[in-house]
This record gives C-alpha cells, sequence and structure tokens, in this order.
C-alpha cells in the first residue's frame, strides 16, 4: 500500500499525472515529490494488528458444541 500510485486528469484528451498517493501502514500525513509530481501520503488508520492466545487443538463443530 505504500507504493506510490499514479492519479490522472485528462488535458487536451491526453491522460496526464497529476500526483502520487500511497497509504502506508505508518500513520500521519505528508507530501514529498516523486518523479518531479507531488507525492501525498496519508496514513492508513484502518490497519489494526492482532494478537491470538494459544489455539484450540480440535474440530471446530466439537468446540461449538461444547460452547
Amino acid at each position: 500500500n505504500a507504493k506510490p500510485k499514479p492519479r490522472y486528469r485528462r488535458v487536451d484528451g491526453v491522460k496526464v499525472i497529476t500526483h502520487y498517493e500511497s497509504y502506508p501502514w505508518e500513520e500521519g500525513t505528508r507530501e514529498e515529490i516523486h518523479r518531479g509530481k507531488p507525492h501525498l501520503i496519508y496514513g492508513n488508520p484502518w490497519v489494526a494488528a492482532y494478537t491470538f492466545s494459544d489455539p484450540i487443538m480440535q474440530n471446530i463443530d466439537s468446540q461449538e458444541r461444547a460452547a
């Protein structure tokens, strides 16, 4: 998601790159230059990290019956 993706606009019938955008995992918003065009970087607020406890070593169907 952090790779710069070009954004286009038509100028006189020709597609022209106006700027680049990316959505990395890091938090925060900033602007840089990429290939001579503005590169808008928006931190992705929808990324979450999860941790899991010990796995339950049994068939999922038998676990539902026990609950």
